[in-house]
């Protein structure tokens, strides 16, 4: 960004027409009012302030209305000369939602899955007032005081300029600059790659592993090409669908790394990742663990750790290292601790966190879907409708929120509504398990439906105590029982409560186990997570290393056991 600063045209010629004051362009858009010159924003009359960048942000978005500002546009507009993440722009726009304030963060600023964001209000140009008062004639040596405070004004104007430029280089901001001394050819393609895998989209991660495999090519043993190059194809599959052979690439190279650098801690870091890409959750643990322990301070690893560890029922060790790793502006590790709470059976402390993790990133995907699920169990269900509903209408396309959607249908005694929902979650993605397993139970309803090549694979797969997914266990039970076989149902089900499943709202609200729900062998199971649940909130209440203060709302409302 330039600007040209005309002192000179300041000083003028005494002029017989009564001068005005140049006009300044004015936007106004819904209750705001934005000065470009001023670089300001009010409403009412009552300045909104926020930063020079958050202000840039806010500019961006009004000159791309009504169309969509794309994510690449608005990264390179605001961050030019560096190489930046998405999540750096999803903080920003946070940012620039609160400062505007507003009931809902979409109130002003949409957000468009995969593309961006659009400023949702007509924007609309305006002058502001002139002075309409004649200046008198000013002698020479007022003049000349004209011109010496007008370069005062430039020394000042450029310092302000420095100041911006130093607000956008803040440590606020995820950034990894290019360093001048990585001149080898090896150095500078591990450089790149970093900076385009922490983009975190397609292209990047795939321009990544093109010069991860370059870097190997220069030199096949340098662990920084051979860890790179496995994350960025288990993210590849994980997030952007790719083939699945990648992750035998994956784990190929992870386990070279670890043979070439045992105490390397990346190293068993992404061999654990890739063993967590294909479902192995108990490998994954141990491979996790492995690099915790020889990078102890690394909160990612201790974040990926905790994750599993929530998934597997160890709720007491997850919360510990979720509450060691926060840093308050983390969106995953407060749905992390928002999803253990759950599992706890605290759902006031749930929630909060849920909303913490919905407020800090209202674009991000894994919270809204996350709040709504937990809305979902708690039977609240116009709840989790409308979470559902404002994520579709900022164009998240994911199966899993189709897939809520169809189970509220189900609730709500609408079954086509809910067939429709699983349909297009299975368009979006047919390897998102639950779409194609809520499509069979539902057809199996009214009629006997053939089990596809991809159902009979995770029936295959599901074997008990096998080191799975306990979720896995839950669709293979719900495809017994479309199948009428409840009893190969509830060993499955019994299967993934040894794994470490304790969602047992989920079982309580799901129409597909309904038939087991006076069994006493489903009682009994229900019992069993109540059970260590209980046992594992007691071990956490008496815990010297959790804060006095986290258990407040529910001490208040006198709900323990």
């Amino acid at each position: 960004m330039s600007f040209n600063i005309h002192c000179y045209q300041a000083v003028s010629l005494p002029s017989s027409k009564t001068p005005q004051k140049p006009q300044t362009q004015q936007l106004i858009s819904a209750d705001l009012t934005i000065d470009p010159t001023r670089r300001s924003v009010s409403r009412d009359g009552h300045p909104l302030p926020m930063t020079p960048l958050t202000f840039d942000c806010l500019f961006a978005l009004l000159k791309a209305a009504p169309e969509v500002a794309s994510s690449e546009a608005l990264l390179e507009q605001l961050w030019p000369d560096r190489v930046v993440n998405d999540e750096t722009l999803t903080q920003r726009i946070a940012l620039l939602r609160k400062d505007l304030g507003g009931e809902d963060p979409q109130d002003y600023i949409q957000s468009v899955r995969s593309r961006g964001y659009r400023w949702r209000h007509p924007v609309e140009e305006t002058e502001s007032k002139p002075s309409q008062t004649a200046p008198a004639p000013k002698p020479i040596w007022q003049t000349g005081l004209i011109v010496i405070a007008c370069l005062a004004g430039c020394v000042l104007l450029a310092t302000w300029w420095k100041q911006i430029v130093a607000d956008r280089h803040s440590a606020r901001e995820l950034v990894i600059n290019p360093s001048p001394m990585n001149t080898d050819p090896y150095s500078q393609l591990i450089e790149q790659a970093g900076q385009y895998y922490q983009r975190y989209t397609e292209d990047g991660t795939r321009i990544a592993i093109d010069r991860y495999r370059q870097a190997r090519n220069l030199d096949p043993k340098g662990i920084e090409a051979i860890t790179g190059l496995s994350q960025s194809l288990s993210q590849s599959v994980t997030k952007f669908n790719a083939p699945h052979q990648w992750l035998i690439e994956a784990t190929t190279l992870a386990e070279t790394a670890t043979t070439l650098a045992p105490e390397n801690a990346r190293s068993w870091w992404v061999l654990g990742f890739a063993r967590d890409a294909q479902g192995q959750i108990q490998s994954a643990i141990e491979h996790y663990r492995k690099a915790l322990k020889r990078d102890p301070e690394n909160s990612s690893y201790a974040g990926s750790l905790a994750y599993l560890l929530t998934q597997s029922g160890q709720l007491v060790e997850a919360m510990q290292m979720n509450l060691a790793a926060y840093d308050g502006n983390t969106q995953y590790r407060s749905m992390q601790i928002a999803e253990t709470f759950e599992l706890l059976g605290w759902p006031v402390l749930a929630e909060q966190w849920y909303q913490r993790a919905d407020q800090l990133h209202p674009d991000s995907v894994f919270a809204g879907l996350g709040r709504a699920r937990f809305l979902l169990a708690q039977r609240r269900l116009d709840d989790a409708s409308d979470v559902i509903n404002r994520a579709l209408d900022a164009g998240v396309s994911r199966p899993e929120l189709h897939c809520l959607s169809g189970q509220i249908g189900l609730l709500e005694n609408r079954q086509s509504n809910a067939a429709e929902q699983f349909a297009t979650a299975i368009l979006i993605d047919p390897l998102t398990p639950c779409g194609p397993v809520w499509q069979y139970w539902l057809s199996s309803q009214s009629d006997r439906p053939a089990l596809s090549e991809s159902l009979k694979d995770l029936l295959r797969d599901t074997i008990p105590d096998e080191d799975i997914w306990p979720a896995q266990y839950v669709h293979a039970a719900m495809i017994r029982m479309a199948q009428d076989r409840p009893t190969a149902a509830l060993q499955l089900l019994e299967a993934s409560v040894r794994a470490g499943f304790r969602q047992v709202d989920l079982l309580l609200q799901s129409v597909a186990f309904m038939p087991l729900w006076d069994e006493q062998d489903f009682i009994h199971l229900v019992q069993t997570i109540r059970k260590d649940v209980h046992l594992q909130r007691q071990q956490l209440m008496q815990s010297d290393w959790l804060p006095e203060d986290i258990l407040q709302p529910i001490r208040r409302q006198a709900v323990f056991d």
